[in-house]
């Protein structure tokens, strides 16, 4: 699942009730900029605490768009999230 876009009733529509989420044994990685803002801040908590192997890494100086916003850190992100 990546929040790449705004939520809108569609996408929204579409994702999986949080509560299936909890049967999810695979490990997630949640990147999230520390100055994202409602709705998708508070989704992302949300996917957080329904995952039960998620780790999340929270990027400061970023927004909606970690990746665009501070691509080192993301990218730092993702690499140490790959390797267990």
């Amino acid at each position: 699942l990546c929040l790449g876009a705004a939520p809108t009733s569609r996408n929204l529509a579409t994702m999986p009730p949080l509560a299936a989420l909890r049967a999810v044994t695979a490990p997630a990685l949640l990147v999230v900029g520390a100055d994202t803002t409602a709705p998708l801040g508070w989704l992302g908590d949300d996917l957080f605490g329904a995952l039960p192997r998620a780790r999340r890494v929270i990027i400061p100086g970023a927004g909606h768009d970690p990746w665009y916003e501070q691509p080192d850190a993301f990218s730092d992100a993702v690499r140490r999230g790959l390797v267990p």
